[in-house]
């Protein structure tokens, strides 16, 4: 699926309030209350088709506004099924034009926010099942531009590339383990939870239209198709280039190397968004401070994520198996 270019799309719902959606054209996801009505919500000229997931039947379903398409669609059972489509409530959506819809009235469940096509506060993975992330985000402090320092854009370049090497390591290990059960958790963890962390870290380095390739200044304006050079295991970071090497040297040994190496990973995150955390709150930036906040807690997730699946797999110590440096409490890593 191609690439959706980001912008900024927020969604705040609650009870007796309204859900507000952003259509533009292409695909693009959207995070929903339970309680849509597809049929009403969707059909409008500005939508070709909508995929959603049906609680009912389990099943990922089609709606189009155009009938004849939508029949035609599923005849030839050409619609998405769950194995290319992350299960997690919300819409697929192929938008015609630019569109707004305001939804009015209850909802059943408090939907994620939403920056561009990823979510702040929506779902994350835990042991290789979908889990919901509480933490909300405000519109306010999304919208609001900051001076930015020489750190807080260092961070936003460094975070983009440990971001994507955390979705790169676990797709390639994946692709070494697939057969074995116990690596679906890298494969959740990296289509569900680190392409949405890496489109948060973008979205900023979009807002404030750095080309984050280009340090120092990161001048020259935001360009998606300068990052989109970088294939699986390619980083213009070199530090978390040679870190990408040394994990798969690891992980590509056995498939318990290939959790560990998650648990090295999650552990190695937190420990930056640590330092980076501490940098924006001193710098003013509260937009820097919520996304990398929010990477963090996805962090902790991640992490007991990956200990239950090394002790499900008879690994007793879970991550602590590397030493005290990767073993960590509850109270250290809260879990939401």
């Amino acid at each position: 699926m191609k690439k959706l270019a980001l912008s900024l799309t927020v969604i705040l719902v609650v009870a007796n309030a309204y859900t507000k959606l952003e259509i533009k054209p292409g695909w693009q996801n959207l995070g929903t209350a339970d309680n849509i009505n597809v049929s009403e919500v969707f059909n409008r000229n500005s939508i070709s088709l909508v995929y959603y997931y049906n609680e009912n039947t389990k099943n990922w379903e089609v709606y189009s506004p155009n009938t004849t398409l939508e029949n035609e669609i599923i005849n030839k059972k050409q619609f998405a099924k769950s194995s290319v489509i992350p299960a997690f409530k919300g819409f697929w959506v192929y938008g015609k034009s630019y569109d707004t819809i305001i939804i009015d009235g209850n909802t059943t469940t408090m939907p994620p926010t939403l920056i561009g096509n990823t979510q702040i506060g929506g779902p994350n993975t835990s042991n290789g099942s979908i889990t919901n992330n509480t933490n909300t985000v405000t519109s306010t402090t999304l919208q609001t531009n900051y001076n930015l320092t020489q750190e807080d854009k260092d961070a936003l370049a460094y975070m983009w590339n440990e971001e994507k090497l955390a979705k790169d390591i676990y797709m390639t290990l994946y692709n070494l383990y697939s057969d074995n059960p116990y690596s679906k958790v890298l494969y959740n963890i990296s289509t569900r939870s680190e392409s949405t962390h890496q489109g948060m870290v973008e979205y900023l380095a979009q807002k404030y239209d750095l080309n984050i390739t280009n340090p120092p200044t990161y001048a020259e304006h935001y360009d998606e198709n300068e990052l989109e050079k970088y294939g699986v295991g390619e980083f213009f970071v070199n530090e978390i280039q040679n870190l990408y090497n040394t994990l798969y040297e690891k992980g590509s040994q056995s498939m318990q190397d290939a959790l560990e190496v998650g648990c090295m990973v999650e552990v190695t995150d937190v420990d930056d968004l640590n330092e980076r955390i501490a940098e924006a709150n001193a710098s003013g930036a509260l937009d820097l401070v919520t996304v990398f906040e929010n990477l963090r807690q996805g962090s902790y997730n991640h992490y007991w994520a990956f200990d239950r699946a090394l002790k499900n797999m008879g690994v007793s110590e879970g991550c602590c198996v590397l030493g005290d440096e990767y073993c960590k409490t509850p109270e250290e890593y809260p879990t939401k």
